[in-house]
Order: structure tokens, then C-alpha cells, then sequence
């Protein structure tokens, strides 16, 4: 395989052709003349679920990071799995609650749109009892269907140690400002 797929004339030739914008081009139909055009990219309105590896990858460290950072927090033994993402509206995620939860709306600039952290009050109820030294059993909800300010207060603490374990994570490869929007508590 010494032998070259173009001469130095060939060479010459396509790229003058190619710096003036036209290629003389050979077809069944005789000689003809192909240009260069502009070609743009369309936006992609479609994003597949595993067409991301890198994605995950960094959902996966977000979750042990944010076990880390829980478990230092709590001063506790803390399990923090990566579940399936998936984009859905606001009225399905409150379908799919059970009863009394804490709902923390955030935006992650650059990144567009808005995402939730929601969490039932049984979670909550654990985690307030992690967070003041209790065994991490949640106590009793005593048929409130409301949370204490104390409550919401321990809620926003753990939503701003997932939104600072996310920043973290996600700082090698885009700077974002996870910032907190609000904080609504939803009802079945």
C-alpha cells in the first residue's frame, strides 16, 4: 500500500477548489460543480435518555457527595441512591406524592428550566430528628397536615446541602448557581 490516493496536483487542485468555493466534481451525468454551503445544526427538541453517559455519571457522583455531606450534617449513617431522571410537569410529581410533603423549587443557571426537590413527611420527620440528635425515627406527624417552621427550616437545609453537593459536582465541566426559587408544602 505505497501508493498515494491523490498526486501533489490533485492535491493543489482541490484545495484551490475548495478556497474558491467549487469543486469539480465526476458523475454518471458528466462534470459538474459543487460549492460549499453553510450548514447549521438544528437544536435538538428531543433529548434520549441514555444518549448522555456523562449525565449520569455525574447524577451518580452527585448522590455520594450528597451522602457524604448528609451523613456529616446528621452525624447519622445516611443512604442516598441515583433513581431515574425524567422530565415531568409539576402536577405529576404531586401525583405521585402520599400525603403531607415538602416541595423546594430551584433553578441551576445556565441550565434552563426549573427543577424540584420533594420530599415526604415521613422523610421530613427523619430528618429533623437525625438533624437534633434523635435516632432518626421521625416521630409521630400527630394528624398535622402542615409542617413547623422548624420543620421547613431543616427542609431548606437539606435542599441547599443538595443544591451545594450538585454546584460541587458539576463544577468541572459547567459553573451553575443552584439557587433555592421557593419552598410549597403540598397536600393530598
Amino acid at each position: 500500500m505505497t501508493d498515494k490516493v491523490l498526486t501533489e496536483d490533485e492535491k493543489s487542485a482541490l484545495l484551490d477548489g475548495v478556497q474558491s468555493g467549487e469543486v469539480e466534481v465526476q458523475s454518471s451525468e458528466g462534470t459538474g460543480y459543487a460549492s460549499v454551503s453553510e450548514f447549521k445544526i438544528p437544536q435538538r427538541a428531543h433529548i434520549v435518555k441514555n444518549s448522555f453517559p456523562r449525565l449520569s455519571i455525574l447524577n451518580q457522583q452527585v448522590a455520594e457527595r450528597l451522602r457524604r455531606d448528609a451523613e456529616q450534617l446528621l452525624q447519622a449513617d445516611v443512604g442516598v441512591t441515583n433513581g431515574d431522571q425524567s422530565v415531568v410537569s409539576f402536577g405529576r410529581v404531586c401525583e405521585r406524592l402520599h400525603g403531607l410533603a415538602a416541595i423546594v423549587v430551584f433553578e441551576a443557571a445556565p441550565l434552563q428550566g426549573r427543577a424540584l426537590i420533594a420530599m415526604e413527611a415521613p422523610l421530613v420527620r427523619v430528618l429533623v430528628d437525625a438533624f437534633f440528635g434523635g435516632l432518626g425515627t421521625g416521630g409521630s406527624a400527630d394528624g398535622r397536615n402542615t409542617f413547623t417552621p422548624g420543620e421547613l427550616s431543616v427542609v431548606n437545609l437539606f435542599a441547599t446541602l443538595v443544591l451545594s453537593s450538585t454546584k460541587e459536582t458539576w463544577a468541572p465541566l459547567q459553573d451553575i448557581q443552584a439557587d433555592r426559587v421557593s419552598t410549597v408544602v403540598s397536600i393530598d
